[in-house]
């Protein structure tokens, strides 16, 4: 109890009114972590919820259900119970599909009891397995830390503040408390990788070494000083602009970055916006691509980008009602300004036009003051954007007549009977 309660104290967490959602499986780990925060907190009635995933995967899993409700019942804790149908469960990647079940319905009590702290169960032998099992799989010192005892989770915090115990002192806890658990036999197969180090490996190291779980946590605690040093680092570059979905910033603003701390710069990035861990494995000077992202390079600056659009057809548009084109709100009208709307560019041109909105097409031109023409393609490269992004930048039409391009061009003719046509958007991005 006094590791437990040293958690909170250390890491500044406050217990009182404070609301705890425990993850809890029935099993000997969770039995254990939802009994101390029992006696932990002080009002345990109001400020514990237990939400439980029955995964469906086992036929005596109906067992887990009746145990945790005895064990409710018999403190007065409120419980969340949802089964996995098995209509969902997919063929391939069941591991990870009721990974996203469980902390989907979780994200669910979280919202309707305004929960502080999501805590799981996770212990110092699964942080020691996670180790071993990332190593052997991509060696990446990030995936091996991704264990990490205080991270966010929607409106929540999710805690882990059982990494400093053993699974053998979590097991003594309950036996010398009599909390009733359950086993999961599957547990105890090996037919998945990380059954098989937690058999095979982790008993041996254990025995070259009896405080493998502190060397964990050490471990552990090495890698978050380091990341966040990195973290600082990448905070002390020029904030990179978002632009057309994209994220964009200078070269000149990393020329103190090796190519390999800039491919970490650039995961960190992506990691920050898109809130997804991408690792670039294979460089070159050009085109960077990975689990849908790409990072290209173009007139000295960088693009992160986050899949590939299609060209958007040109679809009729009218004054005053907003349309959507690449998940963005626009709005053409000849008001001067719009309540919660930008201003993303005007144009000037005849009343009464049969507006339409879309993408550039590859090749189109577009008309010059002078009765020239220029091919759309040379303004793009003369404002920075590169051919990746071009789809991405609304286009106005009147027939085939194309009077604005954003960030790229509008008609460029004058005329005394002309109007003002002013086109405004939910979001403005740009270069900085």
């Amino acid at each position: 109890m006094k590791k437990l309660a040293d958690f909170f104290a250390k890491n500044d967490l406050a217990i009182n009114q404070k609301k705890f959602l425990i993850a809890t499986s029935a099993g000997p780990d969770s039995m254990a972590l939802l009994d101390m925060m029992r006696k932990l907190v002080p009002q345990p009635e109001l400020q514990i919820v237990v939400g439980h995933v029955d995964h469906n995967l086992r036929r005596d899993s109906y067992l887990e259900n009746e145990l945790l409700d005895r064990y409710c019942q018999k403190y007065n804790l409120r419980i969340y119970h949802k089964k996995w149908a098995k209509d969902l469960q997919p063929q391939v990647g069941i591991e990870a599909a009721a990974r996203k079940f469980r902390y989907d319905f979780f994200k669910e009590i979280i919202a309707s009891e305004q929960i502080d702290y999501l805590l799981t169960a996770h212990h110092g032998d699964d942080l020691i397995e996670n180790i071993l099992l990332k190593f052997v799989r991509s060696g990446r010192v990030q995936e091996m830390n991704s264990l990490i005892q205080i991270g966010k989770f929607g409106q929540a915090s999710v805690l882990r503040p059982l990494l400093y115990w053993s699974k053998q002192e979590l097991e003594q806890y309950d036996e010398k408390n009599k909390i009733d658990f359950i086993q999961d036999q599957t547990n105890f197969e090996d037919d998945v990788l990380r059954n098989r180090i937690r058999h095979h490996i982790v008993p041996l190291l254990k025995k070259e070494n009896s405080g493998l779980v502190k060397n964990a946590m050490r471990f552990l605690e090495s890698e978050d000083e380091l990341e966040n040093d990195q973290s600082s680092l990448f905070s002390s570059i020029k904030a990179p602009s978002y632009f057309l979905d994209s994220i964009t910033g200078n070269m000149a603003d990393l020329s103190g970055l090796s190519l390999e701390q800039k491919r970490r710069y650039f995961e960190w990035l992506i990691l920050n916006k898109w809130h997804q861990q991408v690792h670039f494995s294979e460089i070159d000077e050009n085109i960077w691509q990975k689990d849908g992202f790409s990072i290209f390079f173009y007139r000295h600056r960088f693009f992160i980008t986050k899949n590939k659009f299609a060209d958007s057809p040109m679809q009729p548009i009218q004054l005053d009602k907003e349309f959507l084109f690449r998940g963005k709100k626009y709005l053409v009208s000849l008001k001067e300004k719009v309540p919660q709307m930008q201003t993303v560019g005007f144009f000037y041109n005849e009343p009464n036009l049969q507006l339409k909105a879309g993408s550039v097409i590859a090749g189109e031109k577009l008309e010059l003051a002078n009765d020239k023409q220029a091919k759309s393609k040379k303004k793009f490269a003369e404002v920075g954007i590169p051919k990746q992004l071009r789809n991405r930048c609304l286009a106005i039409k009147n027939n085939q007549q194309i009077l604005f391009v954003e960030h790229v061009y509008q008609w460029q003719k004058f005329d005394k009977k002309y109007i003002r046509y002013n086109i405004f958007s939910n979001c403005e991005d740009s270069f900085k």
